[in-house]
Parts: C-alpha cells; sequence; structure tokens
C-alpha cells in the first residue's frame, strides 16, 4: 500500500502531508482484505484510488461501488460452469498435467466475476470440476 499510495500521491503532484487518507481508513481498507470482504486487488485498484478522490471510507465505497468478495460458493459455482465451458482446451491442458492453465482458468472466472469471487474459492472449486 505505502508503493500505491506514493505513487497515487505524485500522479496528483500532493506531499504526504496533504494526503486526503486518514491512517484509519488505511487500516480499514486493510482489515476489509484480510477478514476476506475484498481481494487484494480490489483494494489496490478501486478502492484505494476512490479513498484519495473522495475522501470516503473504504467501508462505505466498498457498498457503493458493489465491490464486496463474492464467497458463495453456489455464486462462484456458476462462474466456474461458464468458464469450464468456454475454455475446453485449458480444461485439456489442465487434465493433461499443465498446471498454468488452471491459473487461466481461475483469470477467467476472476473476469466473469469482475474481481469479486474468492480466489481460494474459485482454485477448490475448479479442482473438483476437473479432477
Amino acid at each position: 500500500m505505502t508503493n500505491d499510495l506514493l505513487r497515487l500521491l505524485g500522479e496528483r503532484d500532493l506531499g504526504i502531508g496533504a494526503c486526503p487518507v486518514k491512517p484509519a481508513d488505511l487500516a480499514a481498507l486493510a482489515a476489509l482484505t484480510t477478514a476476506g470482504k475484498i481481494t487484494g486487488n480490489v483494494a489496490r485498484a478501486k478502492v484505494f484510488p476512490a479513498m484519495l478522490e473522495t475522501g470516503k471510507t473504504p467501508d462505505v465505497l466498498v457498498k457503493e461501488l458493489g465491490l464486496e468478495q463474492v464467497n458463495d460458493d453456489g455464486a462462484i459455482e456458476g462462474f466456474v460452469t461458464q468458464a469450464v465451458a468456454a475454455n475446453p482446451k485449458a480444461v485439456e491442458e489442465y487434465r493433461a498435467g499443465k498446471a498454468a492453465s488452471l491459473q487461466f482458468l481461475v483469470g477467467q472466472v476472476m473476469k466473469l466475476s469482475r474481481g469479486k469471487a474468492n480466489p481460494q474459492g474459485v482454485i477448490s472449486l475448479l479442482k473438483q470440476h476437473l479432477d
């Protein structure tokens, strides 16, 4: 987060003293990630920049932007089914022993879920589906 903070402040020509994000809000953002409410990528790419722009707290932004992580296996299963059906070559390669194909499929599920699916849940469900 420190690198992101410094980069984004530099892009806005702001010094650290002019940072609109409070330390408590950075801690709250980290807590949302640790608790599995949002992914790390969503925190870095969407919530944190929005915090800088708006001054809103991470909790408010996650709700307003609809960024809560999907942890429901039923919902994730739907994305997994779609990704598997749309990528038969990757499925075949995974079953032939190419581990990188699993990561490709994870990426496809994440794309379908707009980055909201719990990555560990995605991996688990893909393995169940493919093995």
